[in-house]
């Protein structure tokens, strides 16, 4: 060093004696792993005011060792600065720099000096701290500062292991949150590597690799390994629709519903169409039958199959309340499917859209030439009819579903031939069950009003019974005393009820009535 410039230097560092609380010396992320040589440093100066040379001691942890320095040319250019480093016998080492006169430093914040540090082998790992002792900073006049310490952390760290995890998604999901996992020594900081995968939302099913590298780490010795995203197959249901028809119809061309497109795709991806197939045909008998879907295809879906249902129900016709159509006033029958052990077809009577007043629910209808028994009242069959006033229960039915009489405000009498009171609470129908109290059944109907006649014998069995037994007046049917009129067997007749409305027109005999009593040629008659 010329003789003129280090006496400059001395009396600049001579005359330092006010401190700034603006002014420090740091390292920044000083971290380093056993072993790694000559890692690069920045020392930073962030000073208040100019200053023309600056001199300090740095201390590090035992097994740090500088092994070379320079000036930061961005604040101390190398062809007008002076800087020297001599080791001291404390283990520290002092570092002396000056502009050539006179000249100051540039700047008031960054980089002065970059300093190669070694760690040995043995370098115990932990959290340490760096110091600047007896710091000196002088102005061109000889006016400056004096520290006494200032400090900085240091990290000394094992060697790392930094594995990207590996994760699975469906197709068509969005990329998840990559992670990563560290083994060995700890990463400094809030410090992150950086992660990137190729895969997208549109990318088949298959595996991905996922990249790790640096990012923001500043550890040394850091191995990075890659993980694996697997794409599975996103789950496709394709559901069957479900169809009603009447027995007899042709059999409808099935269509399916798919639930699980991703990327706004269609049908038309699929590998393989899927086969929609089911038993029935044009001549099944009433029923339900399973539509089945097999074979789709698809190379990014997961295939789940629904099966729908085919119901065939039995044909619905009009008949009246014999066993001959009456048009005057017609019901609407319902064939039911044949249980085991029935001889006779049977019926339900679904419909009264075109029965008024007094209307007897005959034992068997007639469709086509065929003989039907009526042996079910539907669910919701007389429902709302504010128009019916009597109704007559025929001793072949066996269940009266839910609300099948319910809202019948104008109902002024029900006679049923039956014996023994069905229970509603075990009474279930295909098209629906009753409360469990059978309470629905004639909810709404004015039971202090309406009577109930019953078969004789019968009165007390339904006065106990539960929903009958809410009737206030139960009677037995044959409680008008009326002898039987002798009648032409070949003479067609008109058959009223005890309102004096006709409930039939043109029969030829008593036999085709249900149990109840009529008006037939202006007499009263009991058909027991």
């Amino acid at each position: 060093m010329n003789r003129r410039i280090l006496l400059f230097i001395l009396f600049f560092l001579s005359q330092a004696h006010t401190i700034l609380a603006g002014d420090k010396f740091t390292i920044n992320d000083f971290v380093i792993t056993p072993g790694i040589t000559d890692k690069t440093f920045s020392i930073s100066l962030e000073n208040e005011i100019e200053y023309a040379a600056f001199q300090f001691d740095l201390y590090l942890p035992e097994g740090l060792t500088i092994s070379g320095y320079n000036a930061d040319t961005r604040r101390l250019p190398n062809d007008i600065t002076t800087l020297k480093m001599e080791p001291q016998t404390d283990g520290s080492y002092r570092f002396v720099a000056v502009e050539d006169f006179p000249k100051n430093i540039a700047g008031k914040n960054g980089g002065v000096i970059t300093i190669k540090v070694s760690a040995s082998n043995d370098t115990p790992n932990g959290d340490y701290h760096g110091y600047f002792k007896h710091i000196k900073l002088s102005k061109t006049n000889g006016e400056g500062n004096t520290y006494t310490e200032m400090s900085f952390p240091i990290t000394i760290v094992a060697p790392s292991i930094v594995k990207a995890t590996d994760c699975t998604r469906k197709y068509g999901d969005d990329n998840p949150i990559f992670k990563y996992t560290v083994e060995g020594g700890k990463i400094y900081g809030d410090k992150q590597p950086a992660i990137t995968c190729n895969a997208t939302k549109k990318s088949d099913v298959g595996t991905y690799e996922i990249t790790i590298s640096k990012g923001s780490i500043i550890n040394d010795n850091v191995t990075y390994q890659n993980g694996t995203l697997t794409i599975a197959k996103a789950p496709l249901t394709i559901k069957a629709k479900s169809y009603t028809i009447t027995q007899g119809s042709s059999i409808p061309n099935f269509e399916v519903e798919y639930n699980g497109f991703k990327n706004y795709e269609n049908k038309n991806i699929l590998d393989t169409p899927p086969t929609v197939s089911c038993q029935a045909t044009k001549e099944s008998p009433i029923g339900e039958y399973d539509i089945t879907i097999s074979n789709a295809k698809a190379k990014n879906y997961e295939i789940t199959f629904v099966s729908g249902k085919l119901i065939i129900e039995g044909r619905k016709f009009e008949a009246g309340g014999s066993a001959t159509k009456d048009e005057d006033d017609p019901a609407t029958y319902q064939v039911k499917p044949q249980e085991e052990g029935e001889s006779t077809a049977t019926v339900a009577i679904i419909d009264d859209k075109k029965v008024s007043g007094a209307f007897a629910i005959p034992e068997t209808v007639k469709s086509n030439g065929k003989s039907y028994i009526v042996n079910e009242i539907a669910a919701n069959t007389f429902e709302n009819n504010t128009s019916l006033t009597d109704i007559t229960i025929p001793k072949t039915i066996t269940n009266i579903g839910d609300r099948a009489f319910a809202g019948c405000k104008s109902l002024q009498s029900i006679t049923i031939n039956i014996a023994t009171p069905l229970h509603f609470s075990i009474a279930s129908t295909r098209s629906a069950a009753t409360r469990a109290d059978g309470s629905s059944v004639f909810e709404g109907v004015d039971k202090t009003s309406c009577k109930l006649y019953v078969p004789d014998g019968s009165v007390e069995l339904y006065k106990t019974a539960p929903v009958w037994n809410e009737f206030h007046t139960i009677l037995p049917i044959s409680t008008t005393s009326i002898d039987q009129v002798i009648l032409s067997s070949n003479t067609p007749f008109d058959v009223y009820n005890l309102l004096g409305q006709k409930i039939r027109s043109g029969i030829t005999s008593i036999k085709e009535l249900p149990q109840g009593i009529y008006i037939i040629n202006g007499q009263k008659i009991a058909v027991r």
